[in-house]
């Protein structure tokens, strides 16, 4: 463990500090139709598992779209991270970082997948 004083100033000195990583995003998943989440965006940015699949041997990877949460409370102020899909990246192709984005779960989609397609309403505050 760090020694907890090696690292102080001298006396009257001031710190300055830049936070450059606060470990994993909360992962935003919609449930029920009509569910909300509101964020700031963040931008998106393409993940890769660092474990080669087992039956590939390639790395999978996938993009997500990350937020600083706003709504619902208990996630204010925290990152987060959706899972990028189609309904999503069409609506939030739109967004800028730094804008407030509120993301509603409106209906799923059957495309004769294992799962149906959920989709969203994408509102940015102007």
């Amino acid at each position: 463990m760090a020694n907890k004083n090696s690292a102080l100033p001298e006396s009257g000195e001031e710190l300055t500090w830049e936070t450059v990583d606060e470990g994993s995003r909360i992962k935003v998943q919609f449930e029920e139709i009509g569910e909300v989440f509101i964020g700031i965006y963040e931008g998106h940015e393409t993940i890769t598992d660092p474990t080669p699949n087992s039956k590939t041997g390639e790395h999978d990877s996938w993009e997500q779209y990350n937020f600083r949460g706003y709504f619902p409370a208990e996630i204010k102020d925290l990152p987060c991270c959706i899972a990028a899909g189609w309904s999503l990246q069409n609506g939030l192709s739109k967004a800028e970082v730094g804008q407030l984005v509120r993301i509603t779960f409106t209906r799923t989609t059957d495309t004769g997948q294992q799962s149906p397609m959920k989709e969203f309403r994408v509102d940015i505050r102007r």
